[in-house]
């Protein structure tokens, strides 16, 4: 891994409040309430930023754990269909004033039966 040639995300709690930001490998450096890096930045970004605006992903319903992880497993499938690199595991990282607490890993389950369907021309 070249560390220059990085996006890195920065997520916790900074004087009381939860803090969500990036820095690219530019130095470009911002503070948004739903960050992705590569693809996920495309495609992955607008599904959770409309969870963020409906308020499904606020400390109660990340305390809960089922909205996000649905939210975070839908934006995982659009990737890992949509993307020939992806692979079928992630792991969930949940930032709260309680504190961090880093999920085991979950894989995606992956259905390519429709495949046959679909005919280039």
């Amino acid at each position: 891994m070249d560390p220059l040639w990085s996006n890195y995300v920065v997520a916790g709690i900074q004087d009381g409040e939860p803090f969500l930001g990036a820095v690219d490998k530019l130095g470009t450096a911002y503070e948004d309430a739903a960050i992705a890096t590569g693809l996920g930045a495309y495609m992955a970004t607008p599904l959770v930023r409309e969870a963020v605006d409906k308020g499904n992903l606020d400390e109660e319903g990340a305390n809960n754990l089922m909205k996000p992880h649905i939210v975070v497993r839908k934006c995982m499938e659009v990737l890992f269909y949509r993307d020939a690199r992806a692979f079928q595991r992630y792991q969930l990282g949940v930032v709260t004033s309680a504190g961090v607490r880093i999920e085991d890993l979950a894989e995606l389950k992956h259905d390519w039966s429709l495949a046959h369907m679909i005919h280039m021309k």
